[in-house]
Parts: structure tokens; sequence; C-alpha cells
């Protein structure tokens, strides 16, 4: 049934491939010190990233619960960045992990120069720095301007920037979570959609040519992206495994090109023989998304989206730890967003149903640990309650 699929297939890879954080006052916390004194030492060791000497996450974490409910004056705005090396980990794998870690402690020192006298930075991990900055708002632009400038280094063979995402409080967020979620929801989406971002033209060649099948796909598709990147986060993925999560995401009903739309619309149980072409189309979808060099990992995350934790799932019968994490977190949406959505052969769950469905299918279908992620994602967002 399947003999002419690779055919078929070459031809459409290769047409896809070608066309494809402000405080009143005087501090910050323990005070966002001037110019002059020494803001690389933090008060405790626990609150100091130990390569860069610079304050780490927990330190931010206190920081901005402190100064969200400080007021402000007038004209005045905190102003929190958070920031993702572009270009750092062909450096270090180059160049090795100790002229990397030179390069972190370097851009590190930059950023805090960079900033103004209430302004202070922070290593949050990897290659993720943050700043948060007391200025009024007409500085808001050099005070990035400046920071950016700061974390890029170029040379021989390479470049390395920073992607970012700014929040200003309170205008825009007024808790710590809601800040640090719209920074790196922003950080994220400039660094998935800048001009060449690798992979970003043949994503969107891939997903034009969904959109021309079934509309209703890329609908489902924004749908689980942004419920992905939103367990991702409670699981503590970092930057850019959730990059990868979210393209996953956004393609993971590529491989459903190759299945006739007689299939896809049937309003009827699916036939033995049919079931076979949705089994197949995790394969067709890793061949199309690895066309894009720089897709290979999201392919391999999209190959994976049909195994179950109870290793019954297919293509290749995974079990467990074997389903990489990006996974085990696309297909708990996926579930979702399929179940809450109406269908040729089944109405629309409500989403406090869907999510009992979830409960039940942790542990055999599902990773209970990224069913308890999603479950803390609903009730955040209300979808427990939803009807």
């Amino acid at each position: 049934m399947f003999d002419s699929w690779p055919l078929a297939l070459t031809v459409t890879v290769k047409a896809l491939a070608l066309a494809a954080l402000l405080l009143a006052g005087v501090g910050l916390g323990y005070t966002l010190r001037a110019k002059g004194d020494d803001r690389r030492h933090p008060e405790r060791e626990d609150d100091t990233d130990k390569l860069t000497g610079l304050s780490n996450r927990n330190r931010l974490m206190a920081d901005l619960a402190e100064a969200v409910n400080r007021p402000l004056g007038r004209g005045e705005a905190l102003l929190l960045v958070l920031f993702d090396l572009d270009g750092f980990k062909p450096y270090n794998e180059a160049f090795g992990h100790r002229t990397g870690d030179a390069l972190l402690t370097r851009l590190g020192a930059q950023l805090e120069r960079s900033l103004p006298p209430r302004g202070h930075a922070y290593r949050l991990g990897g290659d993720e720095f943050g700043v948060l900055v007391e200025c009024s708002v007409a500085e808001v632009d050099a005070v990035i301007g400046q920071a950016l400038a700061a974390l890029s280094e170029s040379g021989d063979g390479f470049k390395v920037f920073a992607s970012h995402g700014s929040v200003l409080l309170p205008k825009e967020a007024s808790t710590v979570k809601g800040a640090l979620r719209l920074a790196d929801r922003r950080m994220y989406t400039e660094k998935f959609n800048e001009p060449g971002a690798a992979g970003s033209e043949s994503r969107d060649v891939l997903l034009t040519a969904l959109r021309e099948k079934q509309p209703l796909m890329v609908e489902r598709a924004v749908a689980v992206d942004d419920l992905a990147l939103a367990v991702a986060e409670q699981l503590g993925m970092t930057a850019e495994e959730r990059d990868e999560i979210c393209r996953a995401a956004q393609l993971h009903e590529v491989g459903k090109m190759a299945v006739p739309d007689a299939i896809l619309m049937k309003p009827a149980p699916l036939e033995e023989s049919e079931w076979e072409f949705i089994r197949r189309s995790p394969l067709v979808a890793e061949r199309i998304i690895a066309s894009a060099a720089a897709l290979v990992p999201v392919a391999r995350l999209v190959r994976s989206l049909g195994e179950r934790w109870d290793g019954a799932g297919y293509p290749d019968g995974l079990a467990a730890e074997q389903i990489p994490p990006g996974s085990r977190i696309v297909a708990v949406c996926v579930a979702y967003v399929a179940m809450v959505s109406e269908r040729p052969h089944s109405v629309a769950m409500r989403p406090a149903r869907a999510i009992e469905e979830l409960q039940r299918g942790a542990g055999s279908q599902f990773d209970p640990a990224t069913v308890e992620a999603f479950e803390r994602v609903a009730i955040a967002r209300g979808m427990d309650a939803a009807v």
C-alpha cells in the first residue's frame, strides 16, 4: 500500500525544503547599588552564579517579589529583560567548554557594566541572562539596546548575540510569574521568528502547505504550541528545549499531508487499513521536517508523538523515559486539544472532562509527570473549571 510513498515524499520534501523588570527609593531586594558599589557580590553565596559572579535566578526571583508591589515615580517603570544567546552552542562546541565559560563570564561582566546605576544583571543558567532596571519609560529602548550590544561578540567564524523579551512593570504585568512568563514568551517569539532564524523559512513553508490542505490543523497547532510552551516552562526545560518543543508542536500535523482527506474527514471510526496511514504519519513528518537540517532535532520529537508511556505506541514501541521529554509534552497537549475540538467523528469535550481523560491516561498512555504539569497549567488558566 505504501510502496509508492517514497517517490511522492521525495518530491514533497524537495519542494518544501526549497520553498522551505522599578523600584521607588533606594533598592531592589538587597538594593540595586550605585555603579561605584560592588554589585557583583550578592550578600549570600547561594544568590551568586559561581561562573560569572553575577546574581543568579534565585536572586532575581527574590528581587522581583520585593519590587513588584513598590510604588513608582511618575514616568518610571521597572524593566525586566530576559536574554538568550544565539550562536553560543556552536561556539562552545567549536572552541571548547573552557573557552565558552570564559565568553559567558566576559559577556556577563559587559552586561553589568552596560546598565544604569539602578540596574542589576543576573545569569539565569546556561546561556540565559536577565536584567532588572529602574529607569524612566523614555530610557527603556536605550537600556535594552546597550544590553544587547554588551551581549554580542563576533570573530573569525563565529557570531554570538542575544534574543530578548522585555516587560514593563506594573503596566504590562503585576505579578512575578506573570512578568517572567510574558518576558520569556516575548524572548522566544523573537528568537523563533527573527529573519534568518534557523529553520524558520522551512517551518513557514510547511505550515503554509498544511494550511492549504487542512486549515483547522494549523489552528489546532497554534493551540498545542501555546500549551506546550507553558508545560515546558512548568517542567523547567531550557530555552533551547522549549524552542524545539514549540516547533514540534507547530509542525506535529505535517505528516497528515500524506493521509487522504477521506480518512482525515471520515465521520466514523477508522478501519485497520486506514489506521495504517495514521500510524505511518509520524515517519512521514520526520522525513519532511528533517529535510531542513536546522529542524532535525524537531523531526525526532515529532517522530515519537505516537509513542505511549507503557510501550504500546508507534512507530518504535518506546516506553517511559525512552520517549523524548519534548515528545511527551507535545503528545499530552495534542491529546487535550484534540479532545476539546470538534472532529468529524466526535463532538468537543468540556475542558474539565478532557483533563480527566488525561489523568486516566497517566501512567499508560502519558507520562504522569507531564500530565501533572499540564494540570498545573490548566489550574492557573482556569481550564479545569471551564465548561
